[in-house]
Order: structure tokens, then C-alpha cells, then sequence
């Protein structure tokens, strides 16, 4: 596992430090935003460098729930943020 985590097997737990975070119930960051291709020049902390130096926010959201509860809401927000940018 990354930065110093340890897999705890079949449990589907991970040692954060001292203590053991179980993935039953996890929650999501994500943040979508639509750009033209050819325009990014960087992505950093929820900002978007433009290739003509401005800066776009991304505004960063969460889900929390069972990996199916996150993913059945996560294609829900998808379907949204394509419905409004259409």
C-alpha cells in the first residue's frame, strides 16, 4: 500500500498510523469540470492552470457510503453534471 499504509488482508482494513480504518463505509472526494481539450497546462489542490495562465477553481465534492452506495451516486452526479452542461 502507498504512503506507509499496510493492507490487513481479507478484512478490507488498512493500518492509518496506530489505528485501523475499515473500507466498509468510505467516503469519495471528487471534483469534475469541463474544459477544452488543449487547454490544461496543470492540475493542483482543486485549481486548473489554463494554458493562457489563468486559473479555474474545481469545486471538490464528497459521497460517503458502502462502495456500492458511492458508486450508484457517483454515476447519479455524472448523469447531473452532463445534463447541465448540455
Amino acid at each position: 500500500m502507498e504512503n506507509g499504509q499496510e493492507s490487513c488482508g481479507r478484512t478490507g482494513a488498512i493500518i492509518c498510523g496506530a489505528r485501523e480504518v475499515t473500507l466498509d463505509r468510505l467516503t469519495l472526494v471528487y471534483g469534475m469540470r469541463l474544459v477544452g481539450e488543449g487547454e490544461v497546462a496543470a492540475v493542483e489542490h482543486g485549481q486548473v492552470l489554463m494554458d493562457d495562465g489563468q486559473t479555474r477553481q474545481v469545486t471538490l465534492h464528497t459521497i460517503e457510503g458502502t462502495k456500492t452506495q458511492i458508486k450508484n451516486q457517483l454515476l447519479e452526479s455524472i448523469d447531473a453534471f452532463f445534463d447541465i452542461h448540455s
